[in-house]
């Protein structure tokens, strides 16, 4: 469940390594020692609902795995919420705003 949040997190950051910052030895500092967790929550503004995302993340990313969630419930909360915030239609609606925008921003959708 760890690896799935980690996974979810770089699709949320488009591909962006965890601690990509950090050395080999903060990052066991840093996971292992003082028990944080990886690799935080997502930052990038147009991530539709980061909310229900860091929530998720949150709880795979439990530090006690029996208090991890199955993968049911994940996929389960994640067909939630992309009926919650109508996610097709959040992303053709970006997808328009910037159509004849100079700056293209990206919208993620990993549902």
């Amino acid at each position: 469940m760890w690896t799935l949040g980690v996974t979810i997190w770089e699709l949320c950051e488009l591909g962006k390594l965890p601690y990509y910052h950090m050395g080999d030895s903060e990052v066991v500092q840093k996971v292992l020692i003082s028990k944080s967790k990886v690799p935080g929550l997502p930052t990038l503004p147009y991530l539709a609902h980061p909310g229900t995302f860091s929530t998720i993340l949150s709880t795979c990313w439990n530090y006690q795995p029996s208090r991890r969630p199955h993968i049911s419930t994940i996929v389960s909360r994640l067909e939630e919420t992309e009926n919650e915030v109508g996610i097709q239609e959040a992303f053709q609606s970006k997808w328009n705003s910037n159509a004849a925008s100079s700056k293209v921003d990206f919208y993620v959708s990993i549902i």
